[in-house]
């Protein structure tokens, strides 16, 4: 576990690495992932969002010039949050964190859509993740999650056995 989530991306030289592939036109995240979650979202006027394993919370403000009410996202790495707060304008609704997805304390019904784009792959447990998240939608919310695909995780496994 000492090579994941927060321990992973909070390495100086792997978040420089991640800040420069991410920010390449070419970025699988916005090229493959992203519209795919976009055509899934649900109509978000008036919505509260939990954004789990936020990283940059780049979506946040997109979400919110869709209708949501409020954006709450949280990560397990302090650069990412640091990074977020950077980039995203005081005036928006928006509350960032940092905690991990097994600690982070899910309110009861508190969220129409609770968001979470690639960041399940670090979480030993999903069943009991799972059951929080159903337990903080709202009746009707909505569920919306991206993994990263095995051949991705395998191929890193397999960079570490040589």
């Amino acid at each position: 576990m000492s090579d994941a989530g927060a321990f992973f991306y909070d390495r100086p030289q792997v978040f420089d690495t991640y800040l420069e592939r991410r920010q390449q036109a070419t970025s699988a995240n916005d090229t493959l992932e992203l519209p795919i979650i976009r055509a899934l979202l649900p109509d978000l006027m008036a919505s509260q969002i939990l954004d789990i394993g936020c990283g940059d919370a780049a979506i946040a403000a997109e979400l919110l010039a869709a209708g949501a009410e409020h954006y709450t996202g949280f990560d397990s790495s302090e650069r990412m949050i640091t990074l977020a707060k950077k980039h995203l304008p005081a005036d928006l609704s928006i509350e960032l964190y940092q905690d991990f997805i097994e600690s982070w304390p899910f309110e009861t019904d508190a969220y129409n859509l609770i968001l979470s784009r690639l960041a399940f792959h670090y979480v030993e447990a999903l069943l009991p993740i799972f059951e929080r998240i159903y337990a903080a939608l709202q009746p009707g919310g909505e569920f919306i999650f991206s993994v990263e695909h095995p051949v991705i995780t395998s191929h890193q496994q397999s960079l570490k056995n040589k």
